[in-house]
């Protein structure tokens, strides 16, 4: 299977996505809002995971 390479532009915007979601989530708690901080905080975790996707893909652009 090949793995497409990832570009700093991906990067960036993946960052700037999690730094946005994880505002939502602090603000959805100071809301009180619990289904919508479950919500945030679900999408969150696959943020993370396609944050991880991507630095392998970088890492093996590099090798």
């Amino acid at each position: 299977m090949k793995i497409r390479p990832a570009t700093i532009a991906q990067q960036t915007r993946l960052t700037s996505a999690i730094t946005h979601l994880r505002q939502a989530r602090d603000d959805a708690r100071r809301a009180h809002c619990p289904k919508l901080t479950a919500k945030i905080h679900r999408a969150l975790t696959s943020a993370g995971g396609a944050e991880r996707h991507m630095w392998h893909r970088l890492a093996r652009m590099k090798a």
